[in-house]
């Protein structure tokens, strides 16, 4: 059995929006916060829901403020970042600094795995996201390897 792990405090929430630009408009509007400027991300190697996808690219942005951040990520393709899951939130974000290990917890907790991002189909995730096992709610693990790049773009407000 393995060791539980607790994860940092979450620093963002993912939602998945229909219109990028339209959504930060408004959140700005009502919480008074600035955003980046809208960005193409791109995952290397995802898999979702049993499906791969390679250098699979989302647009996003995320609120200049301090944490909890917000994601706003277009809606797009079919899968988790799909139009299906637009008008609620996605996920609560982590910061994991052993992906590995929360990946064989998770499995030991019968947690669902909804997606994961690796850079190549043998490397260790840079990015889980579970499926929404606790009554209703995902959460995106995300490996602190990623944690400079984010702040940077929070910061700076472009995407390095």
């Amino acid at each position: 059995m393995t060791t539980a792990h607790l994860p940092q405090s979450y620093y963002h929430v993912g939602m998945v929006v229909p219109d990028l630009e339209a959504a930060i408009d408004r959140y700005s509007e009502v919480f008074g916060v600035t955003f980046t400027e809208p960005a193409y991300t791109i995952s290397p190697y995802l898999e979702d829901n049993g499906r791969v996808f390679t250098n699979f690219r989302q647009r996003q942005a995320l609120s200049q403020t301090r944490e909890p951040y917000f994601e706003l990520i277009e809606a797009t393709g079919a899968g988790i970042f799909g139009p299906h899951n637009v008008g609620r939130i996605l996920y609560y974000a982590c910061w994991e600094d052993d992906m590995p290990r929360r990946m064989a917890l998770l499995k030991e907790q019968n947690i669902g795995i909804e997606s994961v991002v690796r850079m190549d189909a043998d490397s260790a995730p840079i990015a889980i996201i579970t499926a929404p096992d606790l009554f209703g709610t995902r959460i995106e693990y995300a490996d602190v390897s990623t944690r400079a790049y984010t702040e940077e773009w929070i910061r700076t407000g472009k995407l390095p």
